[in-house]
């Protein structure tokens, strides 16, 4: 969750449910399966969506390395 906190103000003003486990849910704002295309363009890959929610999506908390390149895509992707 530290992770997380430590860089999600300035990736976006999304809303965010964090967890104690390796896992958070992103309020992306849109179809969260177009979000996931998205990602997938910049080879980040990330959970999948509910229906109950969707415009949400799962992010699996990944290494400092791993979650740097999530924040680089998230910033491109969510302003798209």
């Amino acid at each position: 969750t530290r992770l997380v906190s430590d860089w999600s103000s300035d990736v976006c003003s999304s809303d965010l449910i964090p967890s104690e486990a390796n896992m958070f849910m992103m309020n992306v704002k849109r179809p969260g399966k177009d979000f996931y295309e998205q990602m997938a363009k910049h080879k980040v890959y990330i959970g999948r969506v509910w229906p109950v929610w969707p415009t949400w999506v799962r992010v699996t908390v990944g290494t400092r390395e791993e979650m740097a390149k999530f924040r680089e895509a998230c910033v491109q992707c969510y302003a798209a």
